[in-house]
């Protein structure tokens, strides 16, 4: 069901894909909000359920013992963790292009100049 769902809004995108970034990211950025919304709502909803523990993840403690416990592998798995942080990235611009038109241009320069 999920792939189904994903091949359908990547049939959405390129088939609106010749109205320009302007019309596609207008439609889509609302999507991408709610989204944003209800995963930061659900988060905070089971840090208050479950307890804080979780937020002790972010000290650098914790990395540091992942990478000598994890060796070559830890580092190959930060390449995987870096490719998920720059496809929200892609998301996040996308919404600012929704709040503020001249994002586009941004993220179009950005994308262009990765495959050259």
């Amino acid at each position: 069901m999920v792939v189904l769902i994903a091949v359908v809004i990547l049939v959405g995108f390129f088939s609106l894909q010749h109205y320009g970034t302007d019309k596609v990211s207008w439609l889509f950025a609302p999507i991408v909000l709610l989204w944003f919304l209800l995963i930061g709502g659900i988060g905070i909803f089971n840090i208050c359920k479950y307890g804080s523990g979780v937020l002790k993840a972010f000290s650098p403690v914790y990395i540091y013992h992942y990478f000598r416990r994890g060796g070559k592998q830890g580092w190959t798995s930060l390449g995987g963790i870096m490719l998920s942080i720059t496809g929200k990235i892609q998301f996040l611009l996308l919404l600012i292009s929704f709040l503020n038109v001249i994002s586009v241009g941004y993220s179009s320069q950005f994308t262009d100049r990765v495959g050259h």
